[in-house]
């Protein structure tokens, strides 16, 4: 049955809210249209198409205590996929997709989208000519790999780096 959030009976309710939310702001159109801008659509049937690669990506963000694999169920109950005798993909080829499609589609989608939600009128939004923002303290964790190193660094403290 649709909820007319873009998801399907199954799995809790703030699980089918919260992937409403991503399919309403991030619309399958532009998802999409930047997967195609950067050649990233599939060439064959997969089990793990560009599209469900880039709402997963999103979904780990909004279930950050969830495994690849439990994340993955969690979105295909919601998109009302992977009913009797489906298997999740296992974590090697989930990992695998998303080196497939790449950060670029990501930040393209992302930069988007994100705009400020306060206007002028918006009371305590502002300081003088200055729009008050917030940071939430969200942490990532990373491969440990030079890469990663050079492109984001290392925690410092007293005794060196972490």
């Amino acid at each position: 049955m649709d909820l007319g959030l873009g998801v399907r009976e199954g799995g809790g309710l703030a699980d089918r809210a919260a992937v409403g939310v991503l399919t309403r702001t991030f619309p399958v159109e532009l998802v999409d249209r930047v997967i195609d801008q950067y050649w990233r659509r599939e060439q064959r049937t997969r089990a793990l198409p560009a599209r469900l690669v880039f709402y997963f990506t999103l979904a780990l963000c909004l279930f950050p205590n969830e495994s690849y694999r439990s994340t993955m169920k969690i979105l295909m109950s919601a998109f009302g996929r992977g009913g009797q005798g489906y298997r999740v993909p296992t974590t090697g080829s989930i990992g695998d997709a998303r080196r497939r499609l790449g950060s670029e589609p990501m930040e393209t989608a992302v930069r988007a989208v994100i705009r400020p939600r306060a206007c002028r009128e918006t009371i305590g939004a502002w300081y003088g000519d200055w729009l008050l923002t917030a940071v939430d303290g969200t942490t990532f964790t990373v491969p440990d790999t030079e890469e990663n190193d050079r492109e984001f660094g290392r925690p410092g403290s007293g005794r060196g780096e972490g």
